[in-house]
Formats: C-alpha cells, structure tokens, sequence
C-alpha cells in the first residue's frame, strides 16, 4: 500500500482504503479505474489516496487505532458537536466510551510508530483532527510516564481541544485561503469559548479542560488567549500543543494539499525549546515516522522508491524499496536499508 496524489494515478492502481464522508462510503476498498473519481474526490477536498500496486502490494502502512475505533470516535464526537450547538450537556458516560476505546488500542500495541493518515472530506476535517490529536497526544504521554489518571485527562482534553469551534462560523473554519486580521482573531476566540463550554457542561477534570484552554500558549509568551510563558501551561497542554500543530500541518484541508512529515518536522524543530516543550517533542518524535511507510522518497544516488518499513529509533534511516530506472531499457526493483548504506540518505 502507499499514499499517492490523485495526480499520480495511473490505470494498475486500487483503491486500498475506503474513504467515507459522515459514515457514507464515498469509495470502496478495491476499487479501480481511480483516475474516474478525481472530480469527485477533489470537490470533497480529497487530494490523495492509499492504494496498491505491483510495487507496493506487501507494504504496510499502520494506523496507531483500529478503523472502527476511529470511526466511532468521529460519530461519537460529532453527535456532541451537534449537542453544543443545540445548547446541550455532554454525557459523562459517552466521552468514557471514547477515551476508554483510544486506550485500550493504544496499550494494545508496544512502540508504535504512525505511518498512516486518515483521509477524509473537509466538513470531517475537525473530527480527523481531534482523533489524531488525542492518538498522538497519548503516543506522547505514555512515553513521557504519565499515569493511568493522567493520561485519561490527556485523552479527554485531546479529543475537545477544538469543541470551541463549534461557535465560530463555517465560513470561517471553512474558508479557501488565508483568514483575514478579523477572521483570525474570531478564530482565536476559541480556545476561551472550548474551556468555558467544557466548565459549564461536562464534569471533565480541570486538566482537561485547560487543554482545549491552553493549547495555543506557547513557551515565550507569543501564543493566546492569555500569552502564558514556560510553566505557566500546563503539562498536558503542552503535549497537545505539539500533538495539534503537527497534525494541522499533515493534514489535507480543502485550499491545501498536505505537508509532508518531514518538512512538519523541521517547522516544528525550529522552535522546540522556544514554543514548544523540548521534552513533549522528542517523545512526540519517537511515535511518528519522518517517512512513513507508503510515501515516495528521492535518494541522494539519484534513485527513488517507496518507504516500505520503519527502522526503530532511526526516523531518518527506514528502509526503502528502491525503483533504480537510471537505464531506461532495465528498471530494477530493490529494498534499500538505509542503515546498512549510510553513504545514501534520504533528499526529499
């Protein structure tokens, strides 16, 4: 399996996942003549899609949850989007039910690392986002020792750090291209609105809720709603803080393509100990594959190829299944480990 472009589709590609808007199946798993449905998946806001081929048929590519996991999460979250906006009280019982199935996935699985995104239409584009959020976040917080308590609160905070939103215009969340200075200071409004939403109609734990609070204050005084520094945030905020820009990073939005790994990475780099927590993001950093599995990779020999498998604790170094077509009358076909040949790295 890999993730291409809809671009780069040729005829000899399926469909690898499904994709589905609002629990309706958009397309199926197995489907091919894919270039037919470019049309349709561009006016979801889809630029690209997991597929197989002959090259990459044996390659996998992981997701840190299971599928029906996430899936119910998204409904879950959704329905109590739709419950705030009606002006109702979140049920104690249902936020459970999704912190409990994230858990339990997770402590499923030693030393996960994420190579697998969740594509999905752009009015989905919260709830993906929420789901990566508390996935990474917990990555993090497990590798950070935190306890049993504590990472729930984690869970809980991750999964309504943008309730607030629910509050801010469609227009606005939606918009195709830059926010003007009013829009983005309406946008801002809703980490205070997703705090006092969370105060007011759960009985989540204080941690919690100065997640949703808290995760735009960064380390030097530059974030909002209140420009905290350093320790001033809270421990759990800072873990979602990284959790948050990264996926938004990664992420397709619908005036966007997304953002590879690593150049997410290297923005995120730039201001760790600055913005963000040093500590948060080098244990963020060990959940997530630079290049994950799926992707196509330049080489600095002048070959290319597809990530095929992860090397644990060398995010820079995976293995690479190699297409060497420098002799255009003889294409080879080969796994490259990075490890064994340090004279060839990854460009791009």
């Amino acid at each position: 399996m890999r993730r291409v472009q809809l671009d780069q589709l040729t005829d000899n590609m399926i469909l690898a996942k499904s994709i589905y808007h609002d629990g309706n199946l958009i397309l199926a798993k197995g489907m091919d003549k894919l270039k037919d449905y470019v049309d349709k998946l561009e006016k979801y806001g889809i630029f690209s899609v997991y597929v197989k081929d002959d090259i990459s048929v044996d390659i996998e590519v992981l997701d840190a949850i299971h599928y029906e996991t996430r899936e119910k999460c998204k409904r879950i979250l959704n329905n109590c989007f739709n419950t705030i906006k009606n002006q109702g009280n979140l049920s104690d019982s249902i936020i459970d039910e999704m912190v409990v199935s994230i858990l339990s996935d997770l402590f499923e699985k030693d030393d996960v690392i994420v190579s697998m995104a969740d594509i999905g239409v752009k009015d989905d584009a919260t709830l993906i986002h929420s789901v990566n959020t508390a996935v990474f976040s917990v990555l993090t917080g497990r590798r950070m020792n935190l306890s049993e308590s504590e990472l729930r609160s984690l869970a809980e905070g991750a999964l309504f750090h943008d309730i607030g939103k629910v509050l801010i215009s469609s227009d606005i969340l939606l918009k195709d291209g830059k926010l003007s200075d009013d829009e983005f200071d309406n946008m801002k409004e809703h980490s205070l609105l997703g705090y006092e939403i969370l105060l007011e109609r759960t009985n989540m734990s204080e941690e919690a809720r100065k997640i949703a609070l808290q995760h735009h204050e960064r380390l030097d005084g530059s974030g909002y709603p209140y420009g905290l520094y350093g320790d001033q945030i809270s421990k759990l905020a800072r873990i979602v803080a990284v959790s948050d820009v990264y996926d938004a990073l990664t992420a397709e939005r619908c005036y966007r393509k997304s953002m590879s790994n690593f150049k997410a990475y290297s923005i995120i780099k730039q201001d760790v100990g600055i913005k963000y927590d040093e500590e948060v993001f080098k244990k963020f950093m060990l959940n997530i594959a630079v290049y994950p599995n799926g992707v196509v990779v330049h080489l600095s020999d002048g070959t290319h190829g597809i990530v095929s498998r992860q090397n644990k604790g060398m995010p820079f170094r995976p293995v690479v299944r190699v297409i060497d077509d420098r002799d255009k009358e003889y294409i080879k076909l080969y796994d490259l480990n990075l490890l064994d040949d340090y004279g060839i790295y990854i460009l791009d």
